[in-house]
């Protein structure tokens, strides 16, 4: 028998839901980068007609709102692409395995094919 022994067991992954968070965390950057565009256009059509003190506030407060949106879809972005390679470690992790448990059959073909 060989002197080592495989992982006889398979990686526990669920390639379908990391697939399906990964889209949807996608789906969400891409809904906050429109709605950002959307926000900063209706901020312009108001900045048009407004000025004082009020005004000022809301460029400050609206600033925030807007890197904290970006902040937000640059981190789904970022899960989604964790999430995917995530997926794509279990998958080479399973191939290891699986190539690991051929070579100790076949070692142990061979040493038996010897004996």
């Amino acid at each position: 028998m060989p002197d080592w022994t495989p992982n006889w067991s398979d990686v526990n992954f669920d390639y379908a839901v990391a697939k399906r968070a990964a889209a949807e965390c996608d789906a969400v950057a891409i809904k906050l980068r429109d709605s950002i565009g959307e926000r900063e256009r209706l901020a312009t059509t108001a900045r048009n007609e407004w000025a004082g003190r009020y005004r000022d506030d809301f460029d400050v407060t609206f600033a925030a709102l807007i890197e904290d949106s970006e902040r937000l879809e640059a981190d789904l972005r970022a899960f989604a692409r964790r999430i995917r390679e995530a997926a794509a470690a279990a998958r080479a992790e399973q191939a290891r395995r699986e190539t690991d448990r051929a070579r100790w059959r076949s070692e142990k073909r061979a040493e038996d094919e010897a004996d």
